[in-house]
């Protein structure tokens, strides 16, 4: 049965509670009462985010959470401290409850969801990427920490993130006003993996016809705005057959551009903002709309959930088409 965390049960299982931390890799006796330490002088922070599995008055799991004040920049963040279960008791679902509990209390409250793990830890990365964990990166890159250096302990954790869908989003037009957050949009969804392109890159013609001369009296868009920062957008625009995109079907399908700042991936706002603008397109008359993707990017498979289908490759770029009739 999972409890909440409060200070009586903490004190009375305090010697349970260091066996449990024993479990963890890297957890040594020395170190597990310098983390029971850490707790209970900061038992402020970590009673109302953790919590003990009990059976039968035996104390089987622990997992113990606080706000992670360092990360509001990308949201109210919790960060996951310790999670652990008798090695005998491991396998039953236990793990499983006390998350359940956990995400269930935060999951209105928090923007995201953080912890450190293993790099080599196989069987916690797998747990917690049920849970869609993902590594948490910074520019595309995957943010490491190299914990114990110089000693026989010396190992390297990852980082990991589990967004929350977000609460009070808006959802607003795309204005012509809106252009330089409109061109920051447009470097946001260029796709090269890892890497990131130079910003000169916008002034190129084939990048530059998705942005320039925006005109909303004419053109549909729409941005999503959370916490009075505008994070995310999508628009659509009709080309000639003289000047196409790289997602051109033909004169009467707009080809679809859509980007989300990487901090506020993963929250289903993307097909939020698609909806709106599916919604207004049909309004209009337009049957259908047109995107092209680069055959690596993990958004090809929610495209074709809401209905997108490939109908052309050029080298890396399928373009896709999702009728609106």
């Amino acid at each position: 049965m999972v409890e909440k965390f409060n200070r009586h049960h903490f004190l009375n299982y305090r010697t349970a509670v260091k066996e449990l931390l024993q479990e963890i890799e890297f957890v040594n006796e020395e170190k597990s009462i310098r983390i029971t330490r850490e707790i209970e002088e900061e038992i402020v922070n970590y009673r109302d985010f953790s919590y003990f599995y009990f059976s039968e008055n035996q104390l089987l799991g622990v997992l113990f959470a606080k706000p992670k004040k360092d990360l509001n920049e990308i949201g109210k963040t919790m960060e996951i401290k310790y999670l652990s279960v008798r090695k005998k008791y491991q396998n039953k679902g236990i793990a499983t409850e006390l998350m359940g509990f956990l995400m269930a209390n935060v999951k209105f409250s928090f923007a995201n969801i953080f912890l450190r793990l293993y790099e080599k830890n196989e069987f916690a990365i797998k747990f917690y990427k049920k849970f869609r964990f993902v590594p948490f990166r910074i520019n595309k890159q995957i943010q490491t920490l190299v914990l114990d250096s110089g000693t026989n302990y010396e190992h390297t954790d990852v980082y990991y993130i589990r967004r929350m869908p977000l609460q009070n989003v808006t959802i607003r037009p795309l204005r012509t006003s809106n252009i330089d957050f409109l061109k920051e949009m447009v470097f946001q969804s260029l796709h090269k993996g890892n890497e990131l392109f130079d910003r000169a890159i916008l002034e190129k013609k084939d990048l530059a016809k998705y942005y320039k001369n925006w005109d909303s009296k004419r053109e549909i868009g729409f941005i999503a705005r959370y916490e009075d920062r505008d994070i995310g957008a999508v628009w659509c625009r009709f080309f000639p057959y003289y000047d196409q995109g790289f997602g051109y079907v033909d004169e009467s399908i707009p080809e679809m551009r859509i980007a989300v700042y990487e901090e506020y991936q993963n929250r289903g706002l993307g097909q939020i903002l698609m909806e709106h603008l599916f919604s207004r397109l049909k309004h209009q008359g337009v049957k259908g709309v047109s995107i092209s993707v680069h055959e690596n990017n993990s958004a090809k498979k929610a495209y074709q959930s809401l209905g997108f289908i490939t109908i052309s490759r050029d080298e890396h770029l399928h373009t896709m088409i999702k009728k609106l009739e």
